[in-house]
């Protein structure tokens, strides 16, 4: 293990010599070094020192720098030589003195000055701080905004005091203000919380020391003034015995808490790591089932998030590795099966989406494959489960218009233009412009341009159909009527589907719909929902309207036949 110390920037003199595997840092008697400091957490810092160097981890819930760089809580760095950590108002520097050797290990040199097991280093006095707000973006640049009026506003608008630029902030998300001698939060966004030293708070007292979480911002209230120190209870005192059993109590704790720190620390996190080397290496020598056994064994236990993360995206490569067998060697259809067996377990996490997308090309391949083969009803079908965020959506809809009015071609070519005209006009007066199938009006008009295209009448008549679809969607948009409005927008595409500004209206009529507030998170669980429920059909709309004289026929209509 190497030999190391802290001491003072400003006081080199002033040094602790750090003795062991782990060093505590803190604010509390516990620690191995004790900082009485309130802008320093009661476990603030934890390093490691091995043969190989030292790390330096945030165990607390207070700002730490090193080398001048944010490091946020639960977050570790390596350790270099005459590395500067900035915790509190206090600045030490961490320097390496050499490694352990049994020479040296018995006996401490006449230089050294050696100490008790535990060290009390006192703060440097350094310049008043605050009232100020510390904020700590996920970059790590962190600002300070002095508490110098009152009311400051927080949050995405611009005239905002505190501007916090990121779409997980409100335009108006917090208030701090001066009042009683103290200073209040309160939260005014009616979606996105504000959290107080990990608690969700409508409006709460102001301490040094505390932090607010809003959105993937950190800030901090630092403050020297007496009021806002947080109050402490009382102390009581106890006798010699009691005194006694305390620091036994205490020395196993400690012990108990090394035993934990060293296990999730060291050891957990090492067989982790091993056991996801082992996964992506098998995915390497083409060994999914070996790499589906470990990730699943692992995911079926408590992972921490950044593992957790690892694994499900190494079992998600392994899952498209089989599908991309499955389809190349001509089953597209299983697959999807595969993957929607995926999606139902693991398809809420935000490391699936490269699966959601292949699900929906797997089934644009399965649809081409059943139209190839005649079924064109379950062609259809297939097409119309692609989700309306893919990709290959704006595809999917075009097949299914192509295949829909190819069909109704087939079915009228036997009429005559005029046979035609007049059952188009009749459809077009009584509003069957759609529906149903083979019997509406714009089935008819199409059938007459395929025999003439150059019929006058018919070209007019398709473009009052969609003017009308466009003039009710717009009508019902504006009366804020989403649902309506999206009916008559996707009615609309059906005829015109490349019509670039009615597919950002109907966007927008699902945005509204789907509901702005929501969470990615929460949308992949939907997702997920939806396809434990629905097997994924997202535009089963299409089938129920253009086909919804089909519930009177046979039984035997349930089965594959071409319509």
């Amino acid at each position: 293990m190497i030999q190391a110390r802290l001491f003072f920037k400003d006081n080199p003199a002033r040094e602790f010599r750090l003795s062991g595997p782990t060093v505590l840092v803190g604010r509390s008697p516990d620690c191995n070094i004790v900082i009485p400091d309130p802008y320093v957490s009661r476990k603030q810092l934890l390093i490691i020192l091995s043969e190989n160097g030292a790390s330096l981890k945030n165990v607390g819930s207070n700002p730490v720098k090193l080398g001048g760089r944010g490091l946020p809580p639960g977050q570790s760095a390596g350790l270099k030589n005459r590395d500067e950590i900035e915790v509190g108002r206090t600045s030490l520097v961490f320097s390496i003195e050499g490694p352990a050797s049994a020479a040296t290990a018995g006996s401490p040199r006449k230089a050294d000055v050696v100490q008790d097991e535990k060290t009390v280093l006192l703060s440097t006095p350094g310049k008043a701080r605050g009232p100020a707000i510390l904020v700590s973006p996920p970059s790590g640049a962190d600002w300070t905004v002095e508490l110098d009026h009152s009311p400051v506003t927080i949050g995405r608008a611009g005239d905002a005091d505190i501007r916090l630029s990121d779409r997980t902030v409100s335009r108006h998300h917090a208030v701090i203000e001066r009042r009683d001698g103290g200073f209040y939060i309160k939260g005014v966004s009616k979606v996105n919380p504000v959290l107080i030293n990990g608690r969700k708070a409508g409006e709460a007292r102001l301490y040094s020391g505390d932090q607010i979480k809003i959105g993937v911002f950190s800030l901090s209230f630092l403050s020297d003034d007496r009021r806002d120190l947080r109050p402490r209870p009382g102390s009581h005192g106890v006798s010699t015995g009691r005194l006694v059993f305390l620091w036994v109590l205490a020395a196993l704790l400690v012990l108990a808490a090394g035993s934990y720190l060293f296990y999730f620390q060291v050891y957990r996190p090492w067989t982790i790591r091993n056991n996801l080397k082992e996964a992506e290496q098998s995915i390497q020598l083409g060994d999914t089932g070996r790499a589906d056994r470990i990730l699943e064994k692992m995911l079926s236990g408590e992972l921490p998030g950044e593992y957790s993360a690892r694994a499900r995206k190494l079992l998600s490569q392994s899952i498209l590795v089989q599908a991309e067998k499955l389809s190349r060697a001509g089953d597209p259809s299983a697959a999807e099966r595969l993957l929607i067996s995926f999606l139902k377990r693991y398809g809420a996490g935000p490391d699936t989406q490269v699966v959601w997308d292949n699900l929906d090309r797997y089934r644009i391949e399965a649809a081409k494959k059943l139209e190839h083969d005649g079924k064109l009803l379950a062609a259809m079908k297939k097409y119309s489960m692609v989700e309306k965020e893919s990709p290959y959506y704006d595809d999917a809809q075009k097949q299914i218009s192509r295949i829909w009015l190819a069909y109704q071609k087939e079915k009228l070519r036997k009429q005559t233009v005029y046979q035609l005209m007049q059952e188009a006009e009749q459809a077009f007066r009584e509003g069957r412009y759609l529906a149903p199938v083979n019997h509406n009006a714009y089935a008819a008009y199409q059938a007459i341009l395929s025999i003439d295209p150059s019929n006058q009448l018919a070209r007019k008549r398709i473009q009052e159909i969609l003017d009308i679809f466009r003039k009710k969607g717009e009508e019902a948009l504006s009366r804020r009527d989403y649902q309506e409005a999206l009916g008559y927008f996707e009615r609309y595409l059906l005829v015109n589907p490349d019509d670039q500004e009615v597919k950002e209206q109907a966007s927008l009529c699902r945005e509204q719909l789907a509901g702005s507030s929501k969470t990615s998170e929460t949308r992949q669980k939907e997702r997920v929902r939806k396809l434990l429920k629905e097997s994924g059909a997202e535009s089963s709309w299409i089938m129920k309207y253009l086909f919804e004289d089909e519930k009177k026929k046979d039984e035997k209509n349930k089965t594959e036949t071409p319509w």
